[in-house]
């Protein structure tokens, strides 16, 4: 039994090697001629994501994910917000304190506002905005007079 394993181990070996040895063409200089290696390998999208980002001024937390921005195709762009607190009402219109600057100082107003309805302490939703176009160098989010601060801004290099 143990003499099998050691035959099926090498048989797998071998045929792995063989298959590296045919999908990698090594030129007479030593080098890997990566033209063949290419055509072999999957193509792998480019997943970009802008980071998230979060604000913990005063008792109020706000995060915010921007979730398709840099998609081209997008015909709404979305921000994921998050608000958290244990001590204060949760009462602001999202739609209302939120707006976009653009990398030329052109201020954007939301769509609309996806999500918890004033009061409480957690709130989550989308805030929805018209893309930007031409796209900008850079976008910065201000949240206003959320849980007393005067102003929270997230800002995203696209």
């Amino acid at each position: 039994m143990k003499n099998l394993n050691i035959i099926l181990i090498s048989i797998a070996l071998i045929l792995g090697g063989y298959y590296i040895y045919n999908s990698i063409e090594i030129k007479t200089d030593g080098l890997i001629n990566l033209e063949k290696l290419e055509k072999t390998e999957p193509k792998i999208k480019n997943n970009k994501a802008l980071e998230s980002q979060v604000n913990e001024e005063g008792q109020v937390n706000v995060a915010v994910a921007p979730l398709n921005v840099l998609d081209e195709k997008a015909e709404i762009w979305n921000f994921e917000i998050t608000i958290d607190t244990h001590s204060v009402e949760l009462g602001e219109d999202m739609a209302k304190t939120s707006f976009l600057i653009d990398d030329k100082g052109n201020k954007y107003l939301p769509i609309t506002w996806e999500g918890s309805e004033p009061g409480g302490h957690h709130r989550e939703g989308i805030l929805k905005f018209k893309p930007i176009s031409p796209k900008p160098i850079f976008i910065k989010m201000t949240i206003k007079e959320v849980g007393g601060v005067k102003e929270r801004n997230f800002e995203w290099k696209l």
